[in-house]
C-alpha cells in the first residue's frame, strides 16, 4: 500500500501504513481533511412525490475532532479557518512495512529549501529514491482587520513582512514581497524488518528521522465477520514467491467474494499504534411499490403514463454523529450521499445482521399517446429480475494514538441470497 505524508508544511491525506511518533523540536507534519475534521450542517432536507431528494443548507461550521477548534463558513477569520482544518504535529519518528512503497513529500515554509535527503544508517534495511521536486512563486495574503501581509506556517501561525494602511498600499509592495516554495519527494521503500535513520537538511538545519520497518505495520490488522477474513492478508515471508499477493477468506473458488451467513460477530485488530473509535454498517432499505399515474396531455395532444414500479423505500440520507438530520460531513462520509440506506453502530466484537434483500427490479408501465381525436397509440413496458446477493458495507473508525488522528476503512461484505 501506498501512503502519502508531507515534513514541514502542508501534510494532507491519510497514511495507513505511516504511523508517526511525538518528537521534540524537530520537523513536523500537518495534517488535514478527514483525518482531522467534520463539516456539521444545519438546514432541511425533503423527498418530493417523485422521491428526488433535495437538501437546503442554512449553515455550515468545520469542527476539528482532534483540538475542538471550530468555524463557521460564514466568518471572515482566516486564523480560526486554519485551525478548525487542521492539525500541527512535530515528528521524528515513523514506521513503514516490509515490501511497501511510501511517498514523502518534504516541504519548508516559504523561503526554505530542501537542501538534501540521505539514509545516515540501515542502507540495508530501507531504500530511498528522489521523485519529484518543485518551485513556487508565493505571495503573502493580507488581513483587512490587523493590516498585516503575512505568510501562513506550516504550523498555523503568521509569519508577518509588513504591516499596511490599506490593500491598496499592500498591492503596490505585492511583487517585492515574493518568496519560493521548495519541495521535494522521495519514495521510501521498506526492505526488511530493522530501524533506519533518515537526514534531511531543510531551512539550514539538518534533521532527522528513526524510521522502523515491521513486516505488518498496518493499522488494521484483521477484520473478521462469523469468523472469516474480510481484509487482505498476505504471506509474511518475503522470500516466498507469493509475499505480495493479497486475498481475502471469502473468496471462492470461483472468485467471487460473498458469505452464507445471516448474522455474525464484527472483530476488529487493529496494531499497536491505533485504537477502535466506531464501527458501523450500511444496508438497503427494503423494496417498496411506487405507483405511477402522469398525464402530461395538453389540448391537441394525449400522453399519459401508468403503472407502476419497485425501488428500495427513498430516504434523506443517513445520521452518522446523532444531531438528527443528514446534511454533515462525518469522518470524510457526507451524509446525504445515501439516499435508500439505513445505518447502524455496533460495537466491536459484536454481532451484526446484514441485509438480506437483493437488487432487483420489477417495472409494468403502460404508456398512451396520440393527437385528440385521431389513433392512440399504447406502448407496454414489463421489466423483472432478481439478483441474488444483497451487500452490507461495513465501516471501521481507528485513531492513530500517537499523531491523534482519525482513519476509516470500509469492507462490503455480500452475502448469498440463494444458490442460482
Amino acid at each position: 500500500m501506498k501512503g502519502l505524508k508531507r515534513f514541514g508544511a502542508m501534510a494532507m491525506a491519510a497514511a495507513l501504513t505511516v504511523t508517526l511518533v511525538v518528537p521534540v523540536n524537530v520537523n513536523a507534519a500537518v495534517y488535514s481533511g478527514s483525518e482531522v475534521y467534520d463539516i456539521d450542517r444545519t438546514g432541511t432536507s425533503t423527498i418530493d412525490e417523485d422521491d428526488e431528494v433535495s437538501h437546503k443548507i442554512t449553515s455550515e461550521t468545520y469542527k476539528n475532532r482532534i483540538t475542538g477548534a471550530s468555524w463557521a463558513t460564514t466568518t471572515k477569520d482566516t486564523d480560526a479557518q486554519w485551525k478548525a482544518q487542521h492539525y500541527f504535529k512535530e515528528i521524528k519518528k515513523a514506521t513503514i512495512g516490509t515490501d511497501e512503497y511510501v511517498d514523502w513529500h518534504f516541504e519548508g515554509n516559504p523561503g526554505e529549501k530542501v537542501e538534501s535527503v540521505k539514509i545516515k544508517s540501515g542502507k540495508d534495511v530501507i531504500t530511498i529514491k528522489k521523485c519529484g521536486s518543485s518551485e513556487e512563486d508565493v505571495y503573502p495574503v493580507y488581513d483587512e482587520n490587523t493590516k498585516q501581509a503575512f505568510f501562513r506556517k506550516y504550523d498555523g501561525s503568521r509569519d508577518v513582512v509588513g504591516t499596511y494602511d490599506s490593500s491598496t498600499d499592500f498591492y503596490k509592495a505585492y511583487k517585492s514581497l515574493k518568496r519560493t516554495r521548495y519541495a521535494v519527494e522521495y519514495r521510501i521503500f521498506g526492505k526488511k524488518p530493522g530501524t533506519a535513520k533518515l537526514q534531511y537538511k531543510l531551512g539550514g538545519k539538518k534533521r532527522k528521522i528513526t524510521i522502523t520497518v515491521s513486516d505488518d505495520a498496518r493499522a488494521i490488522q484483521s477484520v473478521t465477520y462469523a469468523g472469516k477474513r474480510l481484509d487482505e492478508t498476505r504471506d509474511k515471508d518475503r522470500k516466498g514467491n507469493n509475499g505480495n499477493i493479497l486475498e481475502s477468506q471469502t473468496n471462492n473458488k470461483e472468485g467471487i467474494n460473498y458469505v452464507t451467513k445471516k448474522s455474525g460477530k464484527i472483530s476488529v485488530k487493529l496494531g499497536k499504534d491505533y485504537k477502535f473509535v466506531k464501527a458501523f454498517y450500511v444496508k438497503g432499505t427494503p423494496y417498496g411499490t411506487k405507483n405511477i399515474n402522469t398525464d402530461d396531455s395538453s389540448k391537441y395532444f394525449i400522453d399519459k403514463t401508468t403503472g407502476s414500479r419497485i425501488r428500495r423505500n427513498p430516504t434523506t440520507g443517513i445520521d452518522l454523529n446523532g444531531d438528527g438530520d443528514t446534511l454533515d460531513q462525518i469522518y470524510g462520509i457526507e451524509e446525504r450521499g445515501f439516499n435508500a440506506n439505513t445505518v447502524t453502530f455496533v460495537k466491536n466484537n459484536k454481532k451484526i445482521k446484514l441485509d438480506k434483500i437483493p437488487n432487483q427490479e420489477k417495472t409494468d408501465i403502460t404508456k398512451t399517446s396520440g393527437p385528440v381525436g385521431g389513433t392512440q397509440y399504447t406502448q407496454v413496458t414489463k421489466k423483472e429480475s432478481k439478483d441474488n446477493m444483497a451487500t452490507t458495507t461495513l465501516y471501521v473508525v481507528y485513531k492513530n494514538k500517537v499523531t491523534k488522528t482519525y482513519g476509516i476503512r470500509t469492507f462490503d461484505i455480500t452475502y448469498r441470497t440463494s444458490k442460482k
